[in-house]
């Protein structure tokens, strides 16, 4: 088990892993790029991953990640370039990744916070993508906070959000088979495009 440690460039994983720490920092005089990338093949356990950011997204999970335990998320972003769309966590694929908890709060995104949906090219529709346990603070950026966009029972498990974002606080797609959702705390006048209340804590 080894920690990776990286300033400016980002991290970009496949294969089986087994990490204690990854710390990424993309800053504002630094290169644009997407802090860590789950890429294809990615497998194993991660224990923590660490992001601050000015310029993309925090975490992207690749189509043909799988099997994939994390223990432990904190993301914050800080700004993002003209032109791009910013996410906290965007998940374009995978298959059984399991986030167990986390902290975001991409307050610079006009996207999400964070993001389930197939990525371009419909390579692979995310299955079992789960987020269980995170605590999600907006403060009224992206145009969603947590977004079920399609998948296969993946979706947010326990969920804090401490404010609202700027459209959607809670959405699902169209598309979306399955999606998981249970709540510990949302904000008064939380707004989503389902019923909440037929879920856990909703």
């Amino acid at each position: 088990m080894n920690d990776i440690t990286s300033n400016g460039k980002p991290v970009k994983l496949s294969g089986a892993v087994d990490i204690g720490i990854i710390r990424v920092t993309i800053g504002p005089n630094d290169p644009p790029a997407d802090a860590v990338h789950l890429m294809d093949t990615c497998t194993g356990h991660i224990r923590s991953i660490v992001v601050e950011q000015y310029h993309g997204d925090g975490i992207k999970v690749g189509a043909g990640a799988h099997d994939l335990e994390i223990d432990n998320v904190h993301v914050v972003c800080h700004a993002h370039d003209a032109g791009k769309h910013q996410d906290g966590i965007q998940v374009m694929g995978g298959k059984g990744i399991h986030f167990h908890s986390g902290f975001v709060s991409a307050l610079s995104a006009n996207n999400s916070q964070v993001m389930i949906h197939v990525g371009a090219g419909g390579k692979e529709i995310p299955e079992d993508v789960i987020f269980d346990h995170f605590v999600i603070d907006p403060q009224g950026a992206g145009a969603y906070g947590c977004s079920n966009g399609e998948g296969i029972a993946c979706g947010f498990t326990n969920l804090t959000l401490l404010s609202l974002a700027h459209r959607h606080d809670l959405y699902v797609g169209t598309n979306t088979k399955n999606p998981q959702w249970s709540f510990i705390s949302l904000p008064k006048g939380v707004r989503a495009n389902f019923d909440i209340s037929q879920y856990p804590g909703g």
